[in-house]
C-alpha cells in the first residue's frame, strides 16, 4: 500500500490518507484485543511525541512482542530534508517517484562510479596518505520506556569502551529513537565528543539518529530522505563525512519497513526501500569523487536466512548485486557455526519464543574499497539488579525477565578504507 511522506507529497500509486492509516491501526489493535484512542496530531513538542510513542508504536513492530511467536512469523541537530544542491548532469534516480530504480539504471551508475577520476586540485589538497581504520555500530534502542535511564546509560558506556585511539568509533546508527531515550543517551554521547544528527520525528512514533565523533570526522553535509514507498514514514538518514586521514565516507542508517500483521508483512516495501538506498549511495559516490566508501547500517528487518524454510525476502546480496559487501557475511559466511542473529530469542535473556533473525546489518560499497577486520555483538549481558514484568500479548500472562540494554544486540564492524581509490 502506497502512502504519503511527512510533507504530504504523493509517493506514487494510490495515496493513503492519515485517516486510512488510523483505520489500519485500529484494525490491527483490535486483532490483538487492545483498545486505543485513534486521535493523531502533528505536534512536535517532546512531551507530545513521547505520549504518541507510547500510544502508537505497538502496531509497527509486533514481532517485538515475541513470546510464543512462531518461527514463520516473524535536543540535537535535526537533519535537513534537502538534498545536495550542487549541479550535476547525472541521472537522479530519486526522481523516479513511482517505481524503484531498474537494474539497468543501477548498472549505469555503477559504471559511472567505477570509472570516475578525481580532479587534480582535489588530489593535491586532500589526497589521503594512509589507510583509515575505524569502527561503525548499528543499534536498535527498543522503543519501550522500560528502565530507560539505566538502559541508555549502559549503551553509552558500551560505546565508550568500543572507542580506540588506533580504531576510533566514528559513527553509531540508532533506530527506534524516542524522546525519553534520546534525552538520556544523546547528552551522554555529546559529552564523549559526538555530534547527533537526528531524523525529524514529527508525529511518527520513533525515528533514526546518528552519533558522529567530532575529533576524527568532519560532517560535510547531512539530511533525511523519506522513502518513496512506506506506510511507516521510514527513510534514509545520511551524513557525508571527511575523516582525519582525509578519506570521505557516506554514512547512512535506516529502519526498513516492519512486519505489522498479515495484511502488512512489509516485504514489498523493504525490497523497494533497499534499492532506493542503493541508488542514493551509488549516485552520491559517483557525484563526489573523493568519497571512498558508502555504508548502509540499520535495522533492515531483512528475513532471508531462515534455517528450515524460505524467508519472505530475497537474499540481500543477490537483491543488491555486487559490488556491495555485507560485513558479517564477509567474515563469517563460510562458518556454519557462527551465529549472526542480532534479534535472538534464545540468547537474549529479555526475550522468549523462537524468533532468531539477522535483522541488523552493515553493508559497504564498493566492496573493493574497504576491508572488514572484525565484527562483534554489543549489549548481550543482562543489566545487574534490573528486571521487567513482561506481559505476553497473546494470553496476558506476566513473567519477570532480566533486562538487557535493548531487545536487539548492537552490531559493530571494524573497517579499513584504503588511502587511494583503485
Amino acid at each position: 500500500m502506497d502512502t504519503i511522506n511527512s510533507t504530504g507529497a504523493a509517493l506514487g500509486g494510490t495515496t493513503t490518507t492519515q485517516a486510512s492509516r488510523e483505520e489500519m491501526r485500529r484494525r490491527r489493535l483490535a486483532a490483538l484485543g487492545q483498545a486505543e484512542s485513534s486521535t493523531a496530531t502533528s505536534a512536535v513538542a517532546a512531551a507530545s511525541s513521547s505520549n504518541r510513542c507510547a500510544a502508537r508504536h505497538p502496531i509497527y513492530d509486533l514481532c517485538d512482542s515475541d513470546d510464543d511467536v512462531k518461527d514463520d512469523n516473524p535536543r540535537t541537530p535535526v537533519a535537513s530534508n534537502e538534498s545536495d544542491s550542487d549541479d550535476d548532469d547525472s541521472v537522479n534516480l530519486l526522481d523516479y517517484a513511482t517505481v524503484p530504480p531498474s537494474q539497468s539504471t543501477l548498472s549505469a551508475l555503477y559504471a559511472s562510479s567505477n570509472s570516475r577520476k578525481r580532479p587534480a586540485a582535489a588530489l593535491s589538497s586532500i589526497d589521503p596518505t594512509s589507510p583509515a581504520n575505524f569502527q561503525i555500530v548499528t543499534y536498535n534502542l527498543w522503543f519501550q520506556t522500560v528502565h530507560p535511564t539505566e538502559r541508555m546509560e549502559a549503551i553509552a558506556q558500551i560505546l565508550a569502551q568500543c572507542h580506540q585511539p588506533d580504531s576510533p568509533l566514528v559513527m553509531v546508527g540508532f533506530q527506534e529513537v524516542i524522546p525519553p531515550l534520546a534525552s538520556v543517551l544523546f547528552p551522554a554521547l555529546e559529552r564523549q565528543g559526538y555530534t547527533i544528527v537526528q531524523q525529524p520525528i514529527k508525529w511518527v512514533p520513533y525515528g533514526c539518529a546518528m552519533a558522529i565523533r567530532n575529533d576524527v570526522a568532519t560532517i560535510l553535509d547531512s539530511g533525511f530522505r523519506p522513502f518513496r514507498h512506506s506506510n511507516m514514514d521510514r527513510g534514509i538518514l545520511y551524513a557525508r563525512i571527511r575523516l582525519s586521514t582525509a578519506q570521505e565516507i557516506l554514512l547512512t542508517t535506516t529502519h526498513l519497513e516492519s512486519w505489522a500483521g498479515e495484511d502488512h508483512p512489509g516485504s514489498t516495501q523493504r525490497q523497494s526501500q533497499i534499492l532506493e538506498m542503493e541508488a542514493f549511495c551509488v549516485q552520491t559516490v559517483s557525484k563526489h569523487p573523493n568519497v571512498h566508501c558508502a555504508v548502509i547500517t540499520g535495522d533492515l528487518n531483512w528475513d532471508d536466512e531462515r534455517a528450515r524454510s524460505a524467508g519472505p525476502d530475497p537474499v540481500m546480496l543477490g537483491h543488491l548485486k555486487e559490488p556491495w559487501k555485507d560485513a558479517w557475511v564477509h567474515l563469517h559466511g563460510d562458518n556454519k557455526k557462527a551465529v549472526g542473529y542480532t534479534y535472538d530469542s534464545k540468547l537474549n535473556p529479555m526475550l522468549g519464543g523462537n524468533l532468531r533473525r539477522r535483522f541488523d546489518r552493515i553493508l559497504l560499497y564498493p566492496d573493493n574499497a574497504s576491508q572488514v577486520k572484525h565484527t562483534e555483538f554489543l549489549g548481550k549481558e543482562a543489566l545487574p539488579g534490573l528486571s521487567w514484568e513482561k506481559t505476553n500479548p497473546y494470553n496476558n500472562s506476566v513473567r519477570s525477565v532480566p533486562i538487557t540494554p535493548s531487545d536487539h544486540f548492537g552490531l559493530l564492524a571494524q573497517i579499513t578504507v584504503e588511502a587511494n581509490l583503485k
